[in-house]
C-alpha cells in the first residue's frame, strides 16, 4: 500500500530485503517455482507491484483469476499468519477482505529463503480518499462491520498494559527508544494517557491494526466496500483501530464524520468513544515514533527509497506527539 501521508512510504525502486540489508526479496522466476510447486499455478503472469512499508507483492494473472502474492521476512511470520486468518474470518463474514488461497496442502502461507509468502484473492475496487468527507464516513461505517464480524475478547488488567506498554517492550526493539532523546518521554506522556483508561476495561477484539484510506475499496462488489491489507491485526482495544482511522484520514479535527459512522454501527457505546478517542490518537503517534525509531536503529529500508523516509515518518510522529 502507498500513500501521500506522511506515516507512509512508497516501494523502494531497488530491491527489498528481509531486514533491510541481507536478504534479497524473492523474484519473478522464484515465486512462478513456488506458485507453481504450492498453489499448482503455472504459467502465471506475474508483475511487481507497489508493496507496504513490510512486505513485497507481485500481481498474478491467470486463467483461473486474478490474484496477489505478498511476501514478508521470516520475522514477521506470526503477524503474517493472524493477518491471514483474520482476512479469511471477515470475508467469511461478507466483506472482500483479501483473505488467502491455500496451498495444495491447505496451508495460508510457506516459507522460502527468509521470506513467508501468501496468495491472496484480489480485491477490484477504488481506494477511498480520506480527504473526503463522505469516504470518511464508509470508512468508519465499514470499519464498524469489520469489527462487529470479528467480535470481541476480554483481557486481564496485566494483559491489557502488556499488549500496549510501549516503554517495556517496544515493538521494534528497544534500541528505538534511544535513537531520539524525545522518544522515550514522549512514549511515556502518551501512555499515562492511556493508563489513565483503565485500558482492561476498554472493549478489545481483533483489529486491522492500519486502516488508512487506500484499505478500503469502494465497489469491490455491487454496493459493497472491501478492505484488505490486514498484515497488522492484532489483539487491542478496538478504539485502537478507530484511533488509527482518524490518525490515517485527517485527524482528530476532521474526525466526526468517520467517528459518527462507526458509532452508528452501534458496536461501541458512545461514551466509550468519547473518553478513548484523544488518549488513543495520541497512542497512535507514539506507535508510529517507535515504529520509525526501530527502522532507524536497525537500517531497515523495506518498503521505501531510503533512510530519509524513515525520518520523515519519526519526525510527522514528533510534530503531533503532546510536550
Amino acid at each position: 500500500m502507498t500513500s501521500t501521508n506522511p506515516a507512509r512510504s512508497a516501494q523502494p525502486s531497488g530491491p527489498a530485503t528481509a531486514d533491510g540489508r541481507n536478504t534479497p526479496a524473492p523474484t519473478s522466476s522464484e515465486l512462478a517455482a513456488v506458485l507453481a510447486e504450492c498453489w499448482q499455478l503455472d504459467d502465471a503472469r506475474i508483475q511487481p507491484l507497489e508493496g507496504g512499508m513490510n512486505s513485497v507483492a507481485f500481481s498474478i494473472t491467470h486463467p483461473r483469476g486474478r490474484l496477489v502474492a505478498k511476501a514478508v521476512p521470516t520475522r514477521q511470520r506470526e503477524q503474517f499468519l493472524l493477518g491471514l486468518e483474520t482476512a479469511v474470518r471477515v470475508e467469511a463474514g461478507g466483506i472482500p477482505a483479501g483473505a488467502p488461497e491455500p496451498t495444495v496442502d491447505g496451508h495460508l502461507a510457506v516459507e522460502r529463503r527468509g521470506w513467508v509468502l501468501a496468495l491472496l484473492h484480489y480485491v477490484d475496487g477504488r481506494p477511498l480518499d480520506g480527504s473526503i468527507d463522505a469516504d470518511r464516513a464508509v470508512i468508519g461505517a465499514v470499519l464498524g462491520k469489520v469489527h462487529r464480524v470479528l467480535g470481541t475478547r476480554t483481557v486481564t488488567a496485566e494483559q491489557a498494559w502488556t499488549a500496549l506498554d510501549l516503554l517495556d517492550r517496544p515493538p521494534a526493539g528497544t534500541q528505538a527508544l534511544g535513537v531520539r532523546e524525545w522518544i522515550a518521554p514522549a512514549v511515556g506522556r502518551a501512555l499515562a494517557g492511556v493508563r489513565a483508561l483503565d485500558p482492561h476495561t476498554l472493549t478489545w477484539g481483533v483489529v486491522h491494526g492500519d486502516p488508512a484510506s487506500e484499505a478500503f475499496l469502494a465497489g469491490a462488489a455491487p454496493g459493497v466496500c472491501g478492505v484488505i491489507d490486514f498484515g497488522a491485526a492484532a489483539v487491542m482495544p478496538l478504539m485502537f483501530d478507530v484511533a488509527s482511522a482518524v490518525f490515517y484520514n485527517g485527524g482528530l479535527e476532521r474526525s466526526a464524520t468517520l467517528v459518527d459512522a462507526y458509532a452508528a454501527t452501534g458496536v461501541l457505546e458512545r461514551g466509550e468513544i468519547a473518553r478513548a478517542l484523544r488518549p488513543m490518537v495520541v497512542y497512535r503517534f507514539a506507535v508510529q515514533a517507535v515504529y520509525f525509531a526501530g527502522r532507524i536503529a536497525s537500517g531497515d529500508l523495506t518498503g521505501i527509497d531510503g533512510q530519509e523516509d524513515n525520518e520523515r515518518g519519526l519526525e510527522f510522529a514528533r510534530r503531533n506527539l503532546p510536550g
